[in-house]
């Protein structure tokens, strides 16, 4: 399945602006899929969850390749938060009697 930019959404005035979308911002969303994404498999249940009939059988096929980059960016920095504001286990230890 493919993608195609077909507009840029801004704000306007008290309403959204749908702009056409220029050569610069469709090399924008041009970009590698990232390595390190989510690969599981997605639930083969027809019932209540049909994007594997589309061709979609994996949790990084729901997304483009953009959307991953920022996906990925954002777990990446979470862990990197995560990091500097939890201090180490052994400065959390209260000391007993």
């Amino acid at each position: 399945m493919n993608t195609q930019l077909m507009a840029i959404v801004a704000e306007g005035n008290r309403q959204r602006v749908y702009i056409e979308p220029s050569a610069t911002h469709e090399a924008a969303g041009d970009v590698d899929r990232p390595e390190d994404v989510p690969m599981g498999e997605l639930p083969k249940n027809p019932r209540d969850f049909k994007t594997p009939n589309y061709g979609m059988t994996r949790w990084a096929d729901l997304f483009t390749n953009r959307q991953l980059v920022a996906l990925t960016t954002f777990s990446d920095l979470v862990a990197e938060a995560r990091a500097r504001v939890s201090p180490p286990a052994d400065h959390r230890a209260t000391p007993t009697l």
